[in-house]
């Protein structure tokens, strides 16, 4: 490869990198630089134009995938019952706009350039792991004090800096393209990459987040076993789902944790109560039962703070949320997104790709049983899906081409 060439692969990967960037910011940066807001904004029409002109010069193969066509069916029945249900319409088409134009734009670029899309998740999430694993080792306790004395919120500084949460949120699709590059270069994880992993083992440990501790020991696990075949039987998108259908039977409406009273209180440090989540979970589930079916769609912030006199945006479990704002016919779009994507990844010849997939996927799961994941951070749910989606059916296609100049 040339100069002329090399450097223009760099400036495709930046490009990508950039507009991914926009759809997962740090607000924070809003406070120190106003401006930021402006160029986001820039960057996602820019987005929305790319994908525009790809869909139509795609031949119709962005529009035959099932992920895409789900994420797009899941947000426009949303629609339906914002309309209906008096919700809040500017507050929908605001997080619509940044819900779909992401996962189609990943679609367009990936369907084009692979490879360049993949660099360009390495380079944005690689870049969160360096800024989290240096950010706690250098403030254990977190940065909200820091941040604090600079009049920026501790909602706001969560996002980027010293969170513990932020493990399972931004590091793991790092972990997941910095990992599949080198199973598809050399067939082994090289130093560098380990190296960030063991920056994330750190974050997990100084910020004692047990959730996290068991998501990346679970990636971990993975890799160093990565050609057993069996890890995936058990560790998959299948089992992820039946973890969070357990885990909200069991805990939020049953509250059976009393039996496990001694691992939460005198292990983790957090009371029965899942600090504070019960009562919101009580609300939620109240508010569910008037309209079970349909859900309420998209309200505002506070629209739900005033109704149900709560200190959140969300309820802080996705099946709660999910039913909350889909109701059963949403959750099922949801749950059918899920899948698809246990399917894609099931095809996957390269067992150490498909277990990759799985364990990260997995790992990400976890932070959906007591975590807001809707709304915005629907994003954080979307990108590790996309991810393993493109990286097992990549791999599939190799395969399949492989195949076909064996046979020749």
């Amino acid at each position: 490869m040339n100069r002329s060439k090399r450097l223009l692969v760099n400036k495709i990967e930046l490009l990508y990198a950039s507009v991914i960037l926009a759809f997962v910011p740090a607000p924070y940066l809003h406070r120190i630089l106003p401006s930021i807001a402006t160029v986001e904004s820039l960057v996602k029409l820019a987005a929305l134009v790319y994908v525009l002109i790809n869909l139509v010069t795609s031949k119709g193969r962005i529009l035959k995938s099932k992920i895409l066509l789900l994420i797009v069916m899941f947000w426009g029945y949303l629609l339906f019952p914002t309309i209906l249900l008096s919700g809040d319409l500017p507050e929908y088409l605001r997080i619509t706009w940044t819900a779909l134009t992401l996962p189609l734009f990943m679609g367009c670029a990936v369907y084009k350039k692979q490879i360049h899309m993949i660099n360009a998740c390495c380079v944005v999430f690689g870049a969160y792991i360096i800024i989290n694993t240096i950010a706690t080792v250098l403030f254990p306790e977190g940065l909200y004090e820091t941040v604090a004395m600079s009049g920026i919120s501790r909602a706001e500084a969560s996002y980027f800096l010293g969170h513990k949460n932020n493990v399972l949120s931004y590091m793991m699709p790092g972990i997941l393209c910095l990992c599949y590059k080198n199973y598809y270069k050399n067939n082994k994880l090289n130093f560098l990459t380990w190296l960030y992993i063991i920056g994330v083992c750190g974050c997990c440990v100084i910020g004692e987040s047990i959730s996290s501790m068991i998501a990346i020991a679970i990636v971990i696990i993975s890799v160093l076993i990565a050609q057993n075949e069996r890890f995936s039987k058990y560790i998959n998108v299948k089992t992820a789902l039946l973890i969070n259908f357990l885990f909200f039977v069991l805990v939020v409406v049953l509250r059976v944790q009393d039996i496990f009273s001694y691992f939460l209180v005198s292990l983790t440090g957090k009371g029965l109560d899942m600090n504070g989540r019960t009562f919101i979970w009580d609300k939620g589930l109240f508010a569910i039962l008037q309209h079970p079916i349909m859900g309420y769609g998209i309200e505002s912030i506070s629209n739900i703070l005033a109704k149900y006199l709560l200190n959140n945006e969300s309820f802080h479990n996705v099946v709660v949320d999910l039913l909350y704002q889909g109701g059963i016919i949403g959750t099922f779009l949801f749950v059918m997104l899920l899948v698809v994507t246990n399917r894609t990844i099931d095809r996957c010849e390269n067992v150490k790709i498909k277990n990759l997939c799985n364990a990260v996927f997995f790992a990400s799961s976890i932070n959906w049983m007591t975590q807001p994941v809707t709304k915005q951070r629907m994003l954080l749910i979307y990108i590790p899906i996309l991810l393993s989606v493109y990286i097992c059916e990549s791999t599939v296609e190799n395969s399949e081409i492989i195949e076909k100049e064996d046979k020749a």
